[in-house]
């Protein structure tokens, strides 16, 4: 590593770990809270988007069919943003709900796609499919636990991340020379 390479590392993961940890802890004091932002901001994204399309479909180069269907799925973005707006609990069970039916069509297609493996490969592939149907299982059985289970593990994936990112930012200081 170069002088100015540590001298980068040296200001930037301090940084990046105490934002880390910070978020983290966040998440884990308030995870119904942080919830409710992200169905805000998830409104506000579709919204924008849904304008964005809009105006590209009537201002834009596009002519004809493109055009319209432009507009349509800008319309499309903007209702969506409209309804997660408007019922942001319900919206975020919906967001849980699909990814549990996701993981589980993803298990099964794994499962079956695993006896096309040669047989020593299978078993691995079985394992994951098996594991990808479980957990979808868990989120459509229990969205709102699983929701807040799934923060509180994000909570601490960052709260150990910024962890680890000041210790080698302590290391990287005691070992590089001045």
């Amino acid at each position: 590593m170069t002088m100015t390479q540590v001298s980068g590392w040296r200001s930037a993961t301090p940084a990046g770990a105490v934002t880390s940890i910070v978020l983290g802890l966040v998440l884990l004091v308030w995870p119904g809270q942080t919830l409710e932002v992200f169905g805000w901001l998830l409104a506000i994204a579709l919204f924008l988007l849904g304008l964005a399309r809009i105006l590209t479909g009537v201002t834009g180069h596009r002519t004809g069919r493109a055009r319209v269907w432009r507009i349509v799925t800008g319309l499309i973005y903007l209702i969506a943003g409209v309804v997660v707006a408007a019922n942001l609990p319900a919206s975020i069970r919906t967001i849980v709900v699909l990814v549990g039916i996701g993981w589980i069509v993803a298990g099964a297609a794994e499962i079956v796609a695993a006896f096309q493996n040669p047989p020593g490969e299978r078993s691995v592939a079985i394992v994951i499919g098996l594991m990808n149907a479980f957990f979808g299982l868990i989120l459509l059985v229990f969205p709102s636990p699983s929701l807040v289970f799934i923060v509180w593990i994000a909570a601490i994936w960052l709260i150990l991340t910024g962890v680890l990112q000041l210790a080698f930012a302590w290391w990287l200081s005691r070992s590089a020379p001045r």
